[in-house]
């Protein structure tokens, strides 16, 4: 009787050596992140990574997110046996975004143990010909005002002139002016002018946000989106 314990003792310890690192399912992910590089606003770029159960049971790939709309995973198979790979594809799209590095992420959850939640980091450098500065517009004020003035500058990295306009606003403003009403931008260079907020006071306003829409003559980039937020504070 003794003697089958110990043989029993013997065959699991074989089979499932304590402190194996691989006893259980193992997500392996290569490259860990990619860097695109430039990409022109309105294209999309798309990179393959591989992903591997290096561990010795069955990898299970619950859910596969992102940290933003503008970037898409899809991956080939979610099960995945012992050292068997797969394809987790991402698409990063540059439509709508401002100019500037952006680092984007990628999560897979899954029933590795070890690491239930694994990571992918994707980088890119969106590139626009037509660019507001600063992209957003935010401020705080002691007490409601009417109206708001803030100065801008619109750079033309194209070998076109650009005509900028105001074409609409998204949110709790009721009036929004270009000074001048129509910026026009040579090649290569830049201009200067201010965009004045009309606020409504109904109900003591704690904050307004939104978006203030221009519209450009270039082909590419039609529409160009301001993000506004203004917090009311009390008058003292």
């Amino acid at each position: 009787m003794l003697s089958r314990t110990l043989t029993l003792m013997l065959v699991m310890a074989v089979t499932f050596p304590l402190g194996s690192p691989h006893a259980l399912p193992s997500l392996e992910i290569s490259p860990n992140e990619h860097d695109f590089g430039e990409v022109q606003f309105g294209k999309q770029a798309r990179t393959r990574f591989t992903v591997r159960n290096v561990g010795s049971r069955t990898l299970v790939i619950d859910r596969v997110r992102t940290s933003c709309g503008c970037t898409k995973a899809n991956l080939s198979s979610r099960e995945l046996p012992p050292k068997e790979p797969t394809e987790l594809t991402v698409t990063f799209d540059s439509s709508g975004l401002t100019a500037g590095k952006k680092i984007k992420t990628v999560f897979l959850e899954s029933n590795d143990r070890d690491n239930p939640l694994t990571k992918v980091s994707i980088f890119a450098t969106v590139i626009r010909e037509v660019v507001v500065e600063p992209d957003r517009l935010v401020t705080r004020i002691a007490g409601f005002k009417d109206r708001l003035e803030f100065s801008l500058t619109a750079l033309n990295r194209s070998t076109r002139p650009i005509i900028l306009a105001f074409s609409s606003i998204q949110g709790s403003l009721t009036k929004a002016v270009l000074h001048p009403q129509k910026v026009t931008v040579s090649p290569d260079s830049e201009s200067s002018f201010t965009v004045t907020l009309e606020l409504t006071g109904t109900d003591n306003p704690k904050y307004f946000n939104g978006r203030l829409i221009l519209e450009s003559n270039h082909p590419g980039e039609k529409w160009i989106g301001m993000p506004y937020f203004i917090k009311v504070d009390k008058a003292e």
